[in-house]
């Protein structure tokens, strides 16, 4: 088993490894042997099932991927070859940051959409990723709910503008995703 991480293993500085990805992503989808021909997906990574990034404004968000035909998938439900399949055909990837996002690896021609809070805006390794893959990228700024968090379990809790969300999904329709 070869695991590339997305940060350079032998520095604590934000060092890439382009290629150690690309080889692992091509080693794994050349070795998946039983891919299913797939019609193009489009794909919300959840973590509602977990304590961090939890989208206090689900029910608004689920509308929003419904109307425009996106998914819910969650991690860790599948397995590993399952989840292959299941990105090698994504044509969209919109997800808050985490590890999830990661299976943009196993696609071919996808744009992503990565959900961040504050802390986190633009600052993630996720774009240097979807650009080495030749995938286009857009965030989405959460606002982080602390309120929220203060009442819940929920360790970090995000409020998703589902008007902002729409627009950047509906503006990924003129990138180039064939």
């Amino acid at each position: 088993l070869y695991i590339s991480n997305f940060f350079s293993a032998s520095s604590s500085y934000n060092e890439r490894d382009p290629k150690g990805r690309m080889w692992v992503a091509n080693k794994i989808k050349s070795n998946v042997t039983n891919f299913k021909l797939n019609k193009k997906k489009r794909i919300f990574i959840s973590r509602q099932n977990v304590d961090t990034r939890y989208i206090t404004n689900f029910n608004e968000i689920k509308y929003v991927l419904n109307k425009h035909n996106i998914e819910i998938y969650y991690p860790g439900k599948t397995n590993f070859i399952d989840d292959v399949n299941i990105f090698k055909d994504t044509e969209l990837i919109v997800g808050p940051h985490g590890a999830g996002l990661g299976n943009m690896i196993f696609s071919k021609d996808c744009h992503v959409i990565e959900i961040c809070s504050e802390e986190k805006w633009k600052t993630t390794s996720m774009i240097y990723t979807a650009l080495e893959f030749g995938f286009t990228f857009d965030t989405i700024k959460a606002i982080r709910d602390k309120k929220y968090e203060k009442t819940s379990k929920f360790k970090e809790a995000w409020y998703v503008s589902p008007i902002e969300l729409d627009e950047v999904i509906s503006n990924s329709k003129n990138y180039s995703i064939k």
